[in-house]
């Protein structure tokens, strides 16, 4: 948390929501569309202390003004480029053997979001996108790794 703070500065105020018997704090930094979730549950590590289990970049983070104002003043860039905004396609040309498409909540229904899933099997990152149904040109709107909201 230390080094987000030296970095970003202070966090907007956070939210704990109970977590298999473990609290999930999210703390924000609205202006840089950030979210990071820490926890000291078990499957992270059970000592007593928070550490980081997720984060979220997102230009769904922060109230709608600020969204609609342009990009937050932080910008993740991959080594290939890709960012939000960017489309399902350039991810897929980027990274061809990586993305795999998901319907998540709904296993019957059309793919909602993509997955980075390198051969590696190290990181895991879900792609959420603006524009569904998913196709080509739908632009990615957010970057999520580890604990967050689920279905």
């Amino acid at each position: 948390m230390q080094a987000l703070v030296n970095l970003l500065g202070s966090p907007d105020p956070g939210e704990e929501y109970p977590f298999g018997g473990h609290p999930l704090r999210f703390v924000y930094w609205e202006d840089e569309r950030l979210a990071v979730v820490f926890s000291d549950y078990a499957f992270f590590r059970d000592d007593g202390q928070e550490h980081l289990a997720g984060w979220t970049h997102s230009r769904h983070i922060g109230d709608q003004a600020a969204r609609n104002d342009g990009p937050a003043s932080l910008a993740l860039v991959g080594a290939e480029q890709i960012v939000i905004g960017s489309t399902l396609a350039d991810l897929q040309s980027a990274l061809p053997n990586e993305v795999v498409l998901d319907a998540e909540c709904d296993s019957d229904g059309p793919p909602t979001a993509a997955y980075l899933r390198p051969a590696d099997g190290q990181i895991s990152i879900r792609v959420g996108f603006e524009d569904l149904p998913l196709g080509p040109a739908s632009r990615i709107a957010s970057f999520t790794a580890g604990a967050g909201p689920g279905c």
